[in-house]
């Protein structure tokens, strides 16, 4: 490393809950922590949460540069005919509330309280269905097997694994939710946006200031708060959730393009260039 003379670390998480954390993630984030004051130049962040979370873990936070997640509007956007087949495959009718959740199977996830949910509104209301996707989530997975077990009894749940189609998924929703307990700043959420889906999020890294009035916030690790927001937003006329979608569109439009984050990367290596080509 003695010979680079510009460094830039990408930091994309929110942390830090150590107990949801394998021990060699854990020292690689301390070691990091050390090295930060050393060889980054600059260090990326695409959430505030993140700059905060990092301070307290030792990072040298003067090196580090917001550039909030962009999305790429074109590609994600609301596709009734992706919506009609997603549907279809899923069993879903016309007049249910599908409601998903988009996340690799991880504790920061928290599925846990996702099927707790999925099995108590399933008993409430029959209009109401659920699904998920994400890479572990799918039955054969041991761990989301005990998970089912424990609170998904005859929840109306439908794991679909890892997809590749994601604005087809996101378009066949009714309501996308995240139910993390720790975040950056939120992929999948942005993608629901993109594709005019109301959402329900935990109030964990940038998640609230990213959906704006654009949907519910509600405190993570709260079943009943989870609960109570899908309730509220299946209750909702169905013009009202439209409505909720189309804000969320334009405000990633206004606010989170990929065109923002694209110059935020350009500037931010035309400015090491240039302090590169001036100290070397």
């Amino acid at each position: 490393t003695a010979s680079l003379k510009a460094v830039a670390w990408g930091v994309r998480q929110s942390v830090v809950n150590q107990d949801l954390l394998k021990p060699a993630t854990w020292r690689v984030i301390r070691y990091a922590a050390m090295a930060s004051h050393h060889i980054p130049q600059t260090i990326v962040v695409n959430a505030r949460a993140s700059i905060a979370s990092h301070a307290g873990l030792g990072f040298d936070t003067g090196k580090f540069l917001l550039i909030p997640n962009g999305f790429d509007s074109c590609r994600f956007h609301p596709d009734p005919v992706a919506r009609a087949y997603f549907r279809k495959q899923l069993e879903v009718a016309p007049d249910c509330i599908l409601v998903g959740l988009a996340g690799r199977f991880d504790p920061h996830k928290d599925y846990a309280n996702f099927i707790n949910a999925a099995r108590i509104v399933s008993a409430q209301r029959q209009n109401i269905v659920f699904t998920a996707c994400g890479d572990g989530v799918e039955p054969g997975n041991p761990q989301m097997a005990q998970l089912l077990r424990c609170y998904g009894q005859n929840a109306r749940l439908r794991l679909l694994g890892r997809q590749t189609d994601m604005p087809g998924f996101w378009s066949a929703l009714d309501i996308a939710v995240s139910t993390s307990v720790g975040e950056g700043f939120s992929n999948s959420i942005g993608e629901a946006m993109s594709c005019a889906r109301p959402c329900i999020v935990t109030d964990v890294g940038d998640s609230a200031s990213l959906i704006g009035d654009a949907g519910k916030v509600i405190p993570p690790g709260q079943p009943q708060a989870l609960i109570d927001a899908i309730l509220s937003m299946a209750d909702m006329p169905d013009e009202m959730r439209l409505e909720l979608g189309r804000r969320g569109r334009e405000r990633i439009q206004t606010c989170f393009s990929m065109h923002a984050a694209t110059e935020g990367f350009l500037n931010l290596w035309k400015g090491m260039l240039n302090h590169t080509q001036h100290t070397g």
